[in-house]
């Protein structure tokens, strides 16, 4: 089963699983472009670590144009809602059964505020919602969670 559409739904499923949720103004209206169907999430981190990657996730960096991710898990726990339709967080790839490089148009992207490196800076609260975050989301696409 697939979702088709955008998932406008984001903020309420996220909250509705007892998390924290911020709307970035205007994310009902980002994007670059409509999904095709939605089949899974992708987790990623921002390779930063800072208060203000989600300002680069909205914007995008010189060399891609924002939104790279739907939503932006901060160290506290808390999602922060970028986008509803399409973003560059998916590079070249596959995975069996799923069209090869054409991840951005079937997968909600996470960008978990972390550095990336050991020593690992991720806080119980972020990876709780991390878990958690990916559970609810996959549970309204009709997919497994585990």
């Amino acid at each position: 089963m697939t979702w088709t559409g955008d998932p406008v739904w984001l903020a309420d499923v996220l909250r509705a699983e007892g998390l924290n949720v911020i709307e970035t103004p205007g994310w009902k209206e980002r994007g670059h472009g409509d999904f095709r169907d939605i089949r899974g999430v992708l987790c990623h981190h921002t390779a930063g670590g800072g208060s203000n990657d989600w300002r680069i996730v909205l914007n995008g960096r010189p060399d891609l144009a924002g939104p790279l991710a739907q939503l932006v898990l901060e160290k506290d726990g808390t999602f922060r809602v970028i986008a509803v339709g399409v973003c560059w967080h998916a590079g070249r790839g596959s995975w069996p059964g799923w069209p090869t490089n054409d991840a951005n148009w079937h997968t909600i992207g996470i960008e978990a505020v972390s550095r990336g490196t050991a020593p690992w800076d991720w806080t119980p609260a972020q990876l709780d919602a991390y878990k958690r975050g990916c559970a609810a989301i996959m549970r309204k696409l009709g997919r497994r969670a585990d």
